[in-house]
């Protein structure tokens, strides 16, 4: 896949206007993966309450914070990808879309929850090759 680094303070900024949002309806978020539950009751809360704007505004949003939250623990770098024009946490010489489990997430009604994902992803990269 053909990509492009992106700059780690933009992604800075996204992750603490993600805390300072969570702020303002009571989330405590903390980048670490007990904020995972949080930022799921965070989505469920704005998915009722804002519209569709918001709502994608949020998924992106969400999607940096969880990718920083696996980031924190594993390291990669947070990279452009052309082909899918979307951005991705790359590990190793592999490519996560933290936004495209934050849709799915807000789309299903059950299933597996973020959490779930981010412990299969540090699960796969802990694990020795």
């Amino acid at each position: 896949m053909n990509y492009v680094k992106l700059d780690e303070a933009e992604i800075v900024k996204v992750c603490l206007e993600v805390e300072d949002i969570g702020l303002l309806y009571h989330f405590n978020l903390t980048k670490d993966l007990q904020s995972i539950e949080l930022l799921e009751s965070m989505l469920d809360f704005l998915k009722e309450k804002g519209d569709g704007v918001a709502i994608s505004n949020s998924y992106f949003m969400a999607g940096v914070y969880l990718g920083e939250i696996i980031k924190k623990s594993i390291g990669g770098e947070w990279v452009y990808v052309i082909e899918n024009k979307e951005i991705a946490l790359k590990i190793e010489n592999e490519f996560i879309f933290p936004q495209s489990r934050i849709k799915k997430f807000s789309s299903e009604s059950s299933g597996d929850g973020l959490l779930l994902f981010a412990k299969d992803i540090l699960a796969k990269f802990r694990s020795p090759s």
